[in-house]
């Protein structure tokens, strides 16, 4: 009994992460997901759509490209597909700046990764996250200067 005592007092003094933390967690969980080979687990944390562009920061007109928009059936395809195809997947993630607006927040990250076909160090990539149903999730990214193989 006492040990129940001890949790539920634990639980109580544990203080509830901040948007910040939580939005951070969310984007961690995503590579952790990929790393693991789970796609049930990715779908777990993206959204109901989910976006993903480049940006190049040399300027001029295509300066920011689309790469895919996923929804429905395509976004529950695409961590299964993706892990099908460009397994084994390696992420270390550095937050540089989280910013929250009631349900919608930007964290902007430096990334050093690979999968089968491209590394990458140091890329800077903006991750788009949305709350819905009380849960932070990854809608889109902006990567910038993505470092595609020669």
């Amino acid at each position: 009994m006492a040990t129940a005592w001890l949790a539920v007092l634990f639980l109580a003094a544990t203080p509830a992460p901040t948007d910040e933390e939580a939005v951070v967690r969310a984007l961690k969980e995503y590579h952790a997901a990929f790393e693991a080979g789970d796609p049930a687990r990715v779908l777990e944390i993206l959204g109901p759509t989910y976006f993903i562009g480049d940006e190049r920061s040399a300027g001029g007109k295509d300066r920011l490209k689309a790469h895919f928009f996923k929804v429905g059936e395509t976004l529950r395809d695409w961590p299964k597909n993706f892990l099908a195809s460009s397994a084994p997947y390696r992420n270390s993630t550095v937050v540089s700046s989280v910013s929250v607006r009631g349900d919608s927040a930007v964290v902007m990250a430096r990334e050093t990764g690979s999968n089968k076909f491209r590394n990458w160090k140091d890329e800077e990539t903006a991750w788009m996250l949305g709350r819905t149903e009380g849960r932070w999730r990854i809608v889109g990214q902006i990567i910038v200067d993505i470092q595609l193989p020669k």
